[in-house]
């Protein structure tokens, strides 16, 4: 009827896969709002990643920078930029020629959607310092190495099949913006993939705190003769792992749920600050790990004393050190006399000394 009144709906009360596509040279409110707010994001993690790799190169040494870690870290702040800078003028575009068809948003999301894993695989670095492969069982092996290795396996093969699902999406739907990348967001395999994701992080988060555990025990029945205490070093290795483990757990758990959540347009934004924001967290976390440990074996190795022993000569006990510097003299307390008459300081006994030079080695402390 003429005098009848149609209903427009608003999109901000649409589901995001119910918005028509906007008149030419207009966008609609609803969709610049989670395009923008990822230009922001992606503008200042910019800006942390290119200060944070020319500070890793102006506080780094010639051999430091020949570390493999050191060019693992380098390389994934590299990613990082790319992933911000492909990221913001793919929805800059989005913002100004919404019509038009990005061929760009399919990469856009194979990077996004990489990311993790690169970033992850740092850390499985890690581990292999932690688990030496010819110093543990068969049965660590396979808890160590063969679990998280079928893990990132099953994750890169439902990424593969996630992202040919994604490109049918954008080829049949070409123009759409930002309602298609949500529409990518929901499927099985998005899901699935998140959800690969909190497992690896949470089981790599178990292995490496559960070696520390047994780190601390050992720190325990250990006194150092340093100002740099032993302790106090496997406390710092405690806070590595959270930075680099649990705070990510937390990013991949909202994620998760947001996914199963109505998808409505708040709920949407909040979904694509995550997406965005993990990858680029997990960055800055693994590289503070190197840094931490960095400066915290520079400061062992500055603390250090130096070399000393001791000896029996009757009933009295004397400690030889060959620097004469009065600032490392040290008292022995509790001496033990071996066989051979030769005193050796319960704080330092060479079992302790070598379990500790093995913890140190294998923690890069």
């Amino acid at each position: 009827m003429s005098g009848s009144v149609s209903y427009n709906p608003s999109p901000s009360t649409m589901p995001p896969q119910a918005i028509p596509p906007p008149p030419p040279g207009l966008n609609y409110i609803a969709a610049i709002r989670p395009v923008l707010t990822i230009i922001i994001i992606a503008t200042i993690f910019v800006g942390v990643f290119i200060t944070l790799l020319a500070t890793l190169f102006l506080l780094s040494t010639r051999d430091l920078r020949r570390q493999p870690i050191f060019v693992l870290n380098v390389l994934i702040l590299f990613l990082g930029v790319a992933l911000c800078s492909l990221t913001s003028w793919l929805d800059i575009n989005a913002i100004l020629r919404p019509l038009d068809a990005n061929n760009a948003q399919l990469p856009a999301s194979a990077l996004v959607s990489i990311a993790p894993i690169v970033v992850e695989s740092v850390l499985f670095v890690r581990i292999f310092a932690v688990y030496p492969w010819s110093k543990i069982s068969t049965r660590m092996k396979l808890l160590a190495y063969g679990f998280p290795v079928a893990l990132r396996t099953a994750r890169a093969i439902n990424i593969v099949f996630g992202l040919i699902e994604a490109a049918g999406i954008y080829r049949n739907n070409q123009g759409l913006g930002i309602s298609v990348a949500q529409r990518a967001w929901h499927t099985n395999l998005t899901k699935v993939e998140c959800f690969l994701q909190l497992v690896d992080n949470t089981y790599m988060s178990v292995l490496f705190l559960w070696k520390l555990r047994q780190a601390t025990k050992l720190s325990d029945n250990i006194r150092i003769r340093s100002s740099s205490s032993y302790t106090k070093r496997v406390r710092t290795l405690t806070w590595i792992v959270s930075s680099n483990f649990v705070i990510p757990d937390f990013l991949s758990l909202i994620q998760l749920i947001g996914l199963f959540l109505p998808q409505t347009t708040n709920v949407e934004v909040y979904i694509v600050g995550i997406f965005f924001t993990n990858p680029c967290i997990e960055i800055i976390s693994v590289l503070f790990a190197t840094v931490w440990a960095a400066s915290n074996h520079w400061r062992a190795d500055s603390d250090a004393p130096p070399p000393s022993f001791s000896i029996s000569l009757g009933s009295r006990s004397t400690e030889c050190s060959s620097f004469p510097d009065r600032r490392h003299s040290r008292i022995v307390r509790s001496p033990t006399v071996t066989p051979n008459g030769v005193n050796i300081p319960l704080e330092s006994s060479p079992a302790m000394d070598s379990g500790k030079m093995r913890f140190e080695q294998s923690y890069g402390v």
